[in-house]
């Protein structure tokens, strides 16, 4: 079974971008702690992942989140390989979020209560799971 779950907060923008067929993607890294001891520094140690979201899900991410925002995410992972410059195999572990819940509150600014969720997944927004990706529609 291929399923993860992470707790942090967004440490970029986020970078949206459509496949040459049109499907919406958006990328981000998410800041999680490590544990709850500090560092030399005074400060939580973290790792950073790679999240990815697509189509319809991505639509209503775009519009909620900013950088800084807490989220929870549930997806699965995803490894990719590519030949750098030298022609070396390298290999890009990221995860393909399927559900986002919103922890942060609410800005009350510019959008309505009404328009932003609690939480969204694949199924909530467009009712089936998204099918498997090819990795020749990813755009970069």
């Amino acid at each position: 079974m291929n399923s993860v779950v992470l707790s942090g907060r967004l440490a970029a923008d986020i970078r949206d971008h459509y496949t040459k067929t049109g499907k919406h993607v958006i990328h981000f890294p998410l800041a999680v702690q490590k544990g709850y001891k500090r560092n030399e520094e005074g400060k939580y140690p973290v790792n950073y992942f790679q999240i990815e979201i697509w189509n319809e899900l991505a639509d209503v991410c775009i519009d909620c989140l900013v950088r800084g925002d807490r989220i929870n995410v549930k997806g699965r992972l995803d490894t990719s390989r590519y030949k750098d410059d030298q022609g070396n195999d390298c290999y890009e572990t990221k995860v393909v979020a399927t559900e986002i819940e919103f922890l942060t509150p609410k800005r009350r600014d510019d959008k309505s209560e009404a328009e932003l969720p609690d939480a969204v997944s694949d199924e909530s927004v467009t009712g089936t799971t998204l099918p498997a990706v090819d990795d020749d529609e990813i755009p970069f």
